[in-house]
């Protein structure tokens, strides 16, 4: 069940369901809302981006300064799909594991996200 839907007047591009937010039905919202704030916490990424990054892959920042991205999911090589590890708290392509803590250091959703470090 949506807690939102689509909104032309606010500016974030969202709104109530009206059902939910009258009088003490807001605690539903409250709550789904905490409980993801819960998991982003405990992974330590936001899930936007992490969902971001398995759909459309991630560019990863070499030490000699290239930058290579590795598509997400839909890459037809199967030893070079990205992965969710919850337990390890990263993504898995192969051998190599792109931890959530160090996104935006080594690796990113874009070139740019990389080179303002």
């Amino acid at each position: 069940m949506r807690l939102t839907k689509k909104s032309d007047r606010d500016y974030t591009g969202y709104e109530p369901v009206e059902e939910l937010v009258k009088g003490n039905n807001a605690s539903p919202i409250i709550g789904k809302l905490g409980q993801l704030e819960d998991i982003e916490e405990e992974l330590g990424i936001e899930l936007v981006t992490l969902f971001k990054a398995l759909k459309n892959g991630i560019y990863e920042k070499f030490e000699d300064g290239e930058y290579v991205k590795f598509n997400g999911l839909c890459m037809p090589i199967k030893s070079h799909k990205l992965k969710l590890n919850v337990n390890k708290k990263c993504l898995e392509r192969g051998n190599d594991y792109f931890y959530f803590k160090d996104y935006g250091k080594t690796w990113a959703l874009t070139k740019e996200e990389l080179k303002h470090e």
